[in-house]
């Protein structure tokens, strides 16, 4: 089992730039120089105190030295924040798999949670964020805003100097942010993590490598989707149903539960009025469509979208955004209260005010 020693401890974290903005959160684009990282340090506690090494602009070689120089000095426990990011920016320029899986890799962001995790309910007010500033804000508070002021894109060597040191200011609050949470997560927590850490290079290879998709066989299913939901709505146009119907909730529940006089199953949650409506969702309609065919016709409608949406378009959409033939959803380990791997399909400015968690990998 795992346990904490300084000796073998090193914090590393990329700041990245791109054509746009946010493509410094792809790190695929950096193979077609599309994506660059414009500041890596590696930070490590020796003789009482916190020593560091990077630079700007770093190239392929520099980089690949960074993993070989922490395993040569047995430095084999590798600390971040949001770290899967900086895995696939590792890969990216040519740092094998292999290499990484020698690590035992820490998350800072996902030993936060492991701590401080707690179920979310409708009532429960803002949802929780596990950025590393946000850590910074609640336990360090007299370094609150750090990052204040640091452009993340800028050319101007005044800017990118002061990028490199904010860089090396986000590896010292990660080091220590990654020793105090260790030491507050009890043993099955810390089992938990250690499997979290033998997950993530495998997590940012496959962030890196996305998935290969076959366009013509999508725009294939996406016709042949297109043809299923158009012969259901014409069998349900005798019924009073149409295009615009079948789109809306609201309308729906009138056509369903006052023309046709089906059984109410369920209720929405209540409006900001206090008012409640009739709920028309994919349980609702699977219940009805054992009462009533004409209900079974609206579900299989619903799902020839739905699938077409989810299936056919969004990957052709994401094979003409990313522009190598691929979708790149990305794995969150510890996606959901109960720990549970999911995916983000969306890509997202790093610097957004949305979906920070997934993304912020400072």
């Amino acid at each position: 089992m795992f346990t904490w020693e300084d000796t073998q401890v090193v914090a590393a974290d990329f700041e990245t730039s791109g054509a746009r903005p946010e493509f410094a959160l792809q790190p695929w684009r950096i193979r077609r120089g599309e994506a660059w990282a414009t500041s890596l340090v590696w930070l490590w506690p020796e003789g009482g105190r916190l020593r560091h090494a990077g630079g700007l602009h770093p190239s392929a070689a520099s980089i690949k030295s960074f993993p070989e120089w922490a395993l040569d000095t047995g430095h084999t426990t590798l600390c971040g924040w949001n770290l899967a990011f900086d895995l696939s920016v590792l890969l990216a320029y040519g740092v094998s798999l292999e290499t990484l899986c020698r690590f035992t890799c820490l998350d800072g962001m996902l030993l936060w949670r492991h701590v401080q995790i707690e179920p979310e309910y409708d009532d429960a007010g803002p949802k929780k964020r596990y950025g590393l500033k946000d850590y910074v804000r609640e336990f360090f508070p007299e370094h609150a805003d750090y990052e204040q002021a640091v452009d993340y894109h800028s050319t101007d060597p005044a800017e990118l100097t002061k990028l490199h040191e904010y860089n090396v200011k986000d590896c010292a609050f990660t080091l220590r942010a990654c020793k105090a949470l260790w030491g507050q997560l009890t043993p099955r927590q810390q089992n938990a993590a250690w499997i979290e850490a033998a997950a993530l290079p495998l997590a940012a290879q496959a962030n890196l490598e996305g998935l290969l998709v076959d366009t013509i066989s999508a725009q294939d299913l996406r016709c042949r989707l297109a043809g299923v939901a158009a012969e259901r709505l014409a069998t349900l146009a005798p019924h009073g149903m149409t295009e615009q119907i079948v789109r809306s909730p609201q309308q729906l529940a009138k056509l369903m539960f006052d023309d046709w006089r089906l059984p109410v199953y369920k209720m929405n949650p209540r409006n900001k009025k206090g008012e409640q409506t009739r709920s028309t969702d994919k349980e609702v309609l699977h219940e009805l469509s054992f009462v009533d065919d004409r209900v079974r016709l609206i579900k299989e409608y619903r799902e020839a979208l739905g699938n077409s949406k989810k299936f056919a378009e969004t990957p052709v959409e994401a094979v003409a955004y990313n522009g190598d033939g691929r979708a790149h959803p990305l794995a969150r380990i510890f996606g959901t209260y109960s720990g549970r791997l999911t995916y983000a399909s969306k890509q997202r400015d790093r610097r957004g005010s949305e979906g920070v968690e997934e993304a912020d990998d400072d």
